[in-house]
């Protein structure tokens, strides 16, 4: 059976150099190109002399065709280009992963930040809630207040009036007493007393009229 292998373009050999150049030399710059690695691993590497087949060329068995597009630009370098730019995609691509997962990682703790949120809010509310009714209770205490204010100053108010009534009747009965003194002082020592009989009541007739000139005085005095 005849093998077949897809060949693409390496590297030329300038004219100057063939004489010199050997198989061994081609193989040599070979590996350089295609892994500068091949060549301390001891790999093989055979090199052929080509020859291009005709139409109507027989083919036999062992032989070693290989096969090229003559028109397509693609060779080792273009291949080096489009491996190196699959190892770039790797890199993209477990970047893309990683970052990925970071993201399910954020989407995870906004889920979790948001139901705190939600109970941020509800705490909220309810604080909101208890501030309006301590406002509502501080409200009515100073309404108590103001009310317990104007109470203690009606109660004041009638205080002093009251005071001012009690002094105005000890003044009333202070002048009495003065009133009544100045005149207990103006009396004469040997006047008759209130329950005591003069001489002339002594001797005043049975059944004749009563004549207390000085006493009716003193009630005009006192009741003035």
């Amino acid at each position: 059976m005849a093998r077949v292998s897809c060949a693409l373009p390496a590297f030329e050999v300038a004219p100057s150099a063939l004489r010199a150049c050997r198989p061994h030399d081609v193989a040599s710059e070979f590996m350089s190109r295609l892994d500068p690695s091949l060549a301390s691993s001891g790999c093989n590497i055979e090199v052929y002399r080509l020859q291009k087949l005709r139409e109507e060329d027989q083919l036999y068995e062992g032989d070693e065709l290989l096969c090229r597009f003559p028109t397509w630009h693609f060779d080792l370098t273009s291949l080096e280009e489009l491996f190196q730019e699959v190892e770039d995609l790797k890199s993209i691509q477990a970047e893309f992963q990683q970052n990925y997962e970071n993201a399910l990682s954020c989407i995870a703790l906004c889920g979790e930040f948001v139901g705190s949120i939600s109970e941020t809010d509800d705490a909220v509310d309810t604080m909101r809630n208890c501030l309006l009714e301590r406002d509502k209770q501080l409200a009515a205490e100073k309404r108590k207040h103001k009310k317990l204010r104007g109470d203690l100053l009606a109660i004041r108010e009638q205080t002093l009036h009251l005071q001012q009534l009690v002094l105005d009747d000890a003044a009333g009965l202070d002048r009495l007493s003065s009133a009544s003194n100045s005149h207990r002082g103006a009396l004469p020592l040997n006047s008759p007393g209130p329950g005591h009989l003069g001489s002339q009541g002594a001797h005043r007739p049975i059944g004749g009229p009563r004549s207390e000139p000085r006493w009716e005085e003193a009630n005009l005095a006192i009741n003035a």
